[in-house]
């Protein structure tokens, strides 16, 4: 088989679109097959409702009250002083010692932080 041959075998001479019209110029089969691969990876909306209904919540309403619950500044004391006060440092270079030991001066701070 010739060159010519092959090239021939391999070329698309027509397609038909979306509105049953059958397109030969290059341009238009270049639109066809454009407009085809949109529609075929665009997203679509579909149904998830009967998917997602399937999946139990992770976080229960106790935990959701729980976490979304105001912080109190008395939380924030216990749980410093429940600390070893010779911890790693925290972001700021800070052992919780510091704090411990300085909370009547810089609670409030921390509580409004």
């Amino acid at each position: 088989m010739s060159a010519n041959a092959r090239s021939k075998v391999k070329k698309i001479e027509k397609l038909v679109n979306d509105a049953d019209v059958v397109i030969t110029s290059q341009e238009g089969l270049c639109e066809v097959v454009k407009c085809y691969f949109d529609s075929l990876f665009r997203a679509s909306e579909g149904n998830h409702g009967p998917v997602l209904s399937l999946i139990q919540p992770i976080v229960t309403h106790d935990d959701n009250e729980r976490l979304t619950s105001l912080i109190l500044k008395e939380k924030i004391h216990t749980a410093l002083m429940q600390m070893h006060p010779d911890k790693s440092p925290g972001p700021d270079g800070f052992i919780p010692a510091f704090y411990q030991h300085f909370w009547q001066l810089c609670g409030d701070d921390i509580f409004e932080a």
